[in-house]
């Protein structure tokens, strides 16, 4: 009865130093090529886990981008609402000089219409402006100018708004 124990352990002990030797095989192979596995059994959870950190780094990059993005529309969005609030104080500084005036004067008249245009194109400029081919100020059409008020010369402003039939546009 003896012998039937024996050889069982015998086999069993045998069994386990061929396993050991086997994995020891494995990882002398996987140090020396610097491969995982030579016939790619046994990386399918760690392909899994690259795969996902690598989406996870790409997804993190992508999130990054966009924001660094937005601020700079943001911040590009603060300037241009200062550059509209700066020009409408100067053109109501201009509006206050005006009214203490005769208001009949040609130079005082000339020197409103001209506050007036500069002022225009100065909010024409600032509300058409585009950040990475997109009009910041165009509503849900970013490629669309937002604002065209046909305006080139002092004179164009006198034929559009003439203050006695057209008053406002």
């Amino acid at each position: 009865m003896s012998r039937i124990s024996t050889l069982s352990s015998n086999n069993e002990l045998i069994k386990l130093m061929l396993k050991t030797q086997s994995r020891l095989q494995d990882q002398q192979v996987q140090v020396a090529t610097e491969k995982n596995s030579q016939d790619y059994t046994g990386i399918a959870k760690d392909s899994e886990r690259l795969i996902s950190i690598e989406t996870t780094r790409a997804v993190l990059d992508n999130f990054s981008s966009t924001n660094a993005l937005m601020d700079m529309r943001l911040t590009v969005t603060g300037t241009a609402l200062d550059g509209i609030d700066d020009a409408l104080s100067e053109f109501r500084k201009d509006l206050i000089k005006f009214e203490a005036t005769s208001k009949t004067g040609v130079l005082e008249v000339r020197d409103i219409q001209n506050s007036a245009f500069t002022t225009l194109q100065t909010m024409e400029a600032f509300l058409n402006t585009d950040v990475n081919g997109q009009f910041l100020f165009s509503g849900g059409r970013s490629t669309t100018q937002p604002v065209d008020l046909g305006l080139t010369t002092l004179s164009d402003l006198q034929t559009k708004w003439d203050g006695a039939n057209v008053t406002y546009p």
